[in-house]
């Protein structure tokens, strides 16, 4: 019984200490996780997709003016969204290790090339996507080739 007791003891002991550890755990700051957000490329990111996002929805929306669609869409406004989420899920220590290997040549490299990757698997993605629907439209009989018009 008393082997029971002692280990019943150790292991609230650790968890207690386990527990108090965590909540002393500093929240990311402000600052760091933006200065995060700027070296890892998303602030880059987050305003070319910007830039390319008001456009496309002014074709859509044509009764809202562009300079509402672009405070809407404003990409410091989107990056302020993102400090919350980042402090709810990663504390200073951790920003600052994603600061840390974002400062390193590979780390560097991964900021500069992010959003060209994400572009391009996105294109990838969209072609695949195109071909599957055309493949189904052939399939079901569908599908009807149109000679072009010659023009005289």
């Amino acid at each position: 019984m008393k082997f029971w007791q002692s280990l019943l003891g150790s292991s609230c002991a650790a968890a207690i200490s386990m527990a108090s550890t965590y909540a002393q755990a500093e929240v990311a700051t402000e600052t760091t996780i933006r200065e995060l957000i700027t070296v890892s490329g998303q602030e880059e990111s987050i305003r070319l997709s910007t830039e390319a996002l008001v456009p496309a929805l002014k074709k859509m929306v044509k009764d809202v003016p562009e300079e509402k669609l672009r405070e809407l869409f404003n990409s410091e406004r989107i990056v302020a969204s993102i400090v919350v989420p980042y402090q709810k899920y990663f504390t200073e220590e951790e920003v600052r290790d994603m600061l840390a290997f974002y400062k390193t040549p590979s780390g560097a490299k991964l900021a500069k090339l992010n959003t060209k990757i994400q572009r391009e698997a996105a294109g990838l993605l969209l072609q695949s996507w195109r071909m599957s629907l055309i493949n189904e439209q052939i399939q079901q009989g569908n599908f009807t080739i149109q000679q072009p018009e010659l023009r005289r």
